[in-house]
């Protein structure tokens, strides 16, 4: 699942500061397009430059800065996540099941068929065993 990494390489210490500020103007012009607060929309991306400055200005911040972030988001994420996956399975891969069964396909051939001796299906192997080598 998610994993909360609280510590990050140099490089990503690097970035964090700039996707945090692009983070805020992002919220910012959002509020400002949808709401058309403009006083709101300020204010969001002034802390945006404010805590990008805080955090390349002063070096020892850089790190709490960044594990306080992680921990005030990763729950937000968490969420998120499994709420796309809860949507992809209920309104993607449900509706191929019904779709499959209403039109009676059944491609794992687990329907039984009471003449049939055994349900084993042979798998033909390759002629040649250098393709093993050759995967792709």
């Amino acid at each position: 699942m998610l994993e909360l990494r609280l510590n990050p390489s140099r490089r990503e210490l690097r970035w964090f500061g700039l996707l945090l500020l692009a983070f805020f103007w992002l919220v910012a012009g959002i509020v400002l397009w949808t709401t058309s607060a403009r006083g709101a929309a300020i204010g969001l991306g002034a802390a945006g430059a404010a805590l990008a400055a805080l955090y390349y200005g002063l070096r020892p911040l850089r790190l709490p800065l960044f594990r306080a972030w992680m921990r005030l988001v990763h729950p937000i994420g968490w969420v998120v996540s499994h709420l796309l996956m809860a949507a992809v399975y209920f309104f993607v891969v449900t509706p191929m099941g019904w779709a499959l069964r209403a039109a009676r396909v059944d491609p794992l051939e687990r329907r039984r068929t009471p003449e049939a001796e055994t349900y084993w299906t042979d798998d033909p192997s390759p002629t040649d065993p250098s393709s093993y080598f050759r995967q792709f």
